[in-house]
């Protein structure tokens, strides 16, 4: 059973925070100050925890040379994380490059 747990974007600060769940290190007003992005149960080729908002890069030759960057979301129709057009039995061959806030000129 995969591990439930979050990381928290400080929209003030600009900077991860990884709360545990349920430890009431967040204000109760959290939403204010934070963005959630849940824990996939992944991870990347180099052993790295893959979060939801995380930027992949795939393989060129698992992909065809396409683009292969992608960001990491949840496919609510599909009941499953998505990675840009692919899903989650396309995982073996992706490494994270950035995420959505720190590293947002890799999706130009």
């Amino acid at each position: 059973m995969r591990e439930i747990k979050f990381r928290a974007w400080d929209i003030s600060k600009k900077s991860y925070k990884y709360p545990k769940l349920w430890d009431n290190t967040m204000p109760s007003n959290w939403e204010q100050h934070y963005i959630l992005e849940q824990f996939t149960g992944f991870t990347d080729t180099n052993g790295k925890e893959i979060y939801e908002g995380d930027i992949v890069e795939f393989d060129e030759y698992e992909w065809g040379g396409k683009n292969n960057i992608f960001i990491v979301s949840w496919d609510g129709h599909n009941g499953e994380w998505s990675f840009g057009g692919g899903s989650t039995s396309d995982m073996e061959f992706r490494t994270i490059i950035g995420n959505i806030y720190e590293n947002p000129e890799l999706l130009k």
